[in-house]
């Protein structure tokens, strides 16, 4: 169980991240047939010759989309609580999406967190341009694995000021 839920997203994250393609005037990321290929490939080998007897059914699709958002945000920095209930629709579905080498779930995610990322620097980099003001007495949370998600960008903007 601890392969697929690691090493799926691990997969898909990679898979994401590699590959883009022109589309009305910017690039939008979108798989590759050698990408599904290996998606459909990883998924055979968990099914049906792993060593320890793996269902890819609704659960582990739960422990992927899980692992899979970790992996992209484990301080939980960038995406917002909306952003995280978008994705639930995914939670029952990533396991007939790779059963179909159909990474677009993945692919839609990571483009989420991009942007998201992108609208983090964009707001740390006009934050650099105002003085600091290091007489008040904050705390910042380094660690906020646990923490809940942020509800909105300017929660988000708080969390980098604190």
């Amino acid at each position: 169980m601890k392969f697929a839920k690691f090493v799926i997203p691990l997969l898909i994250a990679g898979s994401a991240c590699a590959t883009t393609v022109p589309q009305e005037e910017e690039l939008l990321l979108q798989p590759s047939m050698e990408q599904r290929f290996t998606a459909q490939l990883a998924t055979k080998l968990l099914t049906n010759w792993h060593y320890k007897e793996t269902r890819l059914d609704d659960e582990l699709s739960g422990q992927i989309l899980d692992s899979y958002l970790e992996m992209l945000d484990p301080n939980r920095s960038y995406f917002t609580a909306s952003d995280v209930d978008s994705f639930e629709a995914y939670r029952d579905g990533l396991d007939d999406a790779l059963r179909h080498s159909n990474l677009s779930p993945a692919f839609d995610m990571y483009r989420v967190y991009a942007d998201r990322v992108e609208q983090r620097v964009a707001f740390a980099r006009e934050r650099l341009k105002s003085p600091f003001d290091f007489t008040v007495d904050e705390d910042y949370e380094y660690d906020r694995t646990e923490a809940p998600w942020a509800a909105t960008s300017a929660e988000l903007d708080e969390v980098l000021l604190l």
